[in-house]
């Protein structure tokens, strides 16, 4: 039999209480960064709150247990034995970050992310296997720090040098701000020397990532988080991040871009 759910879950994760109101809740996000909130009774799982819920104008003083009640979309619970398969198909069908999980009697004991999916597909893949362009997508898909870590741990390991950063903006911004981005990235942690040859590699990389936004996102900008990784003479650059004004609820992409260097 293959893993479970249980053997990738996350087994303590943030929670709140029913009766708070959304005010409350918004502020935490906002303190905590979070882009949604578990919301529990008694330690049973409610439902979930993402940030995109609280967009629109709200009553400020609703309890999170009557914002449940009247919401149109709904996250049913997984249960810890259903397959990994499983779960990253109900990720995608809700367009969340995460899963809760619940035991028998509906209290909730964790939760599953995209990234928890993703460590786990690759755990068991020997480095030797683990090619610059594959890790480039893992390192950009990261939701954690500790995911983060994980991934740059395991590029070092591979004689590989790598660096993330974080990218918004409007359409007619968006191209410069993802080749700025990558290359101060990219010099910043090392990837590459600060002359023409190897800023021209990012930039020639991140030129094929845009012109793929550009394909089902034309002129409308978005948010991205920016990987690059410096394998064996070639740069490769991941996007991973929602496009358009969808920021909030739309489906995230990936795209890739790549450079001899």
């Amino acid at each position: 039999m293959g893993l479970t759910v249980r053997d990738i879950m996350q087994k303590r994760p943030v929670t709140i209480d029913c009766k708070k109101n959304l005010e409350y809740i918004k502020k935490e996000m906002i303190i905590n960064k979070k882009k949604y909130v578990v919301v529990i009774s008694d330690g049973k799982y409610l439902g979930l709150i993402k940030v995109s819920d609280l967009v629109n104008e709200y009553n400020k003083n609703l309890i999170a247990e009557e914002f449940i009640e009247i919401a149109e979309e709904k996250v049913e619970p997984f249960t810890p034995e259903r397959t990994i398969k499983e779960a990253a198909e109900k990720i995608i069908e809700y367009g969340i970050e995460f899963l809760p999980i619940v035991n028998k009697n509906q209290e909730l004991i964790g939760v599953v992310t995209p990234g928890d999916i993703v460590k786990d597909f690759v755990v068991t893949k020997s480095d030797g296997k683990m090619t610059a362009e594959r890790a480039v997508i893992f390192l950009a898909m990261t939701q954690t720090n500790e995911d983060e870590k994980y991934w740059f741990d395991r590029i070092k390991k591979m004689n590989y040098k790598a660096a993330v950063t974080q990218v918004g903006a409007n359409g007619l911004e968006l191209p410069l701000k993802l080749r700025e981005g990558a290359i101060v990235a990219a010099i910043a942690k090392e990837v590459i020397h600060e002359n023409l040859r190897e800023k021209n590699a990012v930039s020639n990389a991140v030129r094929d990532v845009y012109s793929q936004i550009e394909i089902i996102n034309r002129g409308l900008g978005g948010g991205f988080k920016i990987a690059v990784i410096r394998g064996r003479d070639m740069i490769t650059v991941a996007a991973y991040g929602k496009c358009g004004h969808a920021l909030g609820s739309g489906p995230d992409h990936i795209f890739m871009g790549y450079s001899i260097i």
